[in-house]
């Protein structure tokens, strides 16, 4: 949830370019899940030439600023232009079947998604909602929504789509924020007259109602997890 504070400050910086979308469903436990995933589908419905990134609010931003230089230096190398962490799992085999194709087991890292304009434009057969419907589909038969449904329904849409292969695939680094340390605001924003009002486009999800069928996440290595949080900032420098 954002404040209203807070959306009008982030209207102000962004100088009207920029779209709000709300998203609200039939009353099914674990629902906010469905609405994580929703920001991945921004990736490839886009319609500007920018290179759309996806990250967590909860991570340092300076780290989070270094690691997409370092995804656009590596996409470049590579001849690929949109990438994807992850993270590994303690699983030998993935139970959904939607791994990543790696030689272990692992699954998109929301924490960090980056897609270029070249990406958008070699896949025109991706239209607005198709994410939405995909997810609507999976989730109306299952009872309660597991949180990391979200990254599971994105692997699930990528192989369903044949798009897993063309993707840059790098271990997930990142230094979660310190809770205790308020995000200030820039200071010359605050001057600014906040906007009267807010356009929001409203969207419905259509989740179904609840049912006795249960929906499997794949476990993240504990370790690997605790690990990643902790890292020093010289550390993940140098880390490939």
């Amino acid at each position: 949830r954002v404040l209203r504070k807070d959306i009008n400050l982030i209207s102000n910086a962004a100088k009207g370019r920029i779209s709000y979308y709300r998203y609200n469903s039939s009353s099914k436990a674990g629902s906010q899940w469905v609405i994580c995933a929703m920001r991945f589908s921004t990736m490839w419905e886009h319609e500007g030439k920018e290179t759309v990134v996806v990250v967590d609010v909860h991570d340092s931003a300076d780290t989070m600023l270094r690691e997409v230089e370092r995804l656009i230096h590596l996409l470049a190398i590579e001849n690929k232009f949109h990438a994807l962490t992850f993270w590994e799992s303690d699983e030998i085999q993935c139970e959904n079947g939607n791994c990543l194709p790696l030689v272990q087991h692992a699954h998109t890292d929301g924490g960090l998604c980056l897609w270029m304009v070249e990406a958008r434009e070699s896949i025109p057969y991706l239209t607005r909602g198709d994410f939405l419907t995909f997810c609507e589909d999976i989730l109306r038969p299952i009872g309660k929504i597991p949180h990391g449904a979200d990254e599971m329904l994105l692997d699930s849409f990528l192989h369903s789509y044949n798009l897993i292969d063309t993707v840059l695939l790098v271990p997930h680094a990142h230094i979660i924020r310190d809770r205790d340390v308020k995000v200030k605001a820039v200071e010359m924003l605050k001057k600014l007259d906040p906007p009267r009002c807010v356009n929001v486009t409203e969207v419905y999800m259509s989740l179904g109602t609840w049912s006795s069928q249960n929906m499997y996440i794949c476990s993240e290595i504990e370790e690997s997890s605790r690990k990643k949080s902790k890292l020093r900032e010289s550390e993940l420098l140098n880390l490939s």
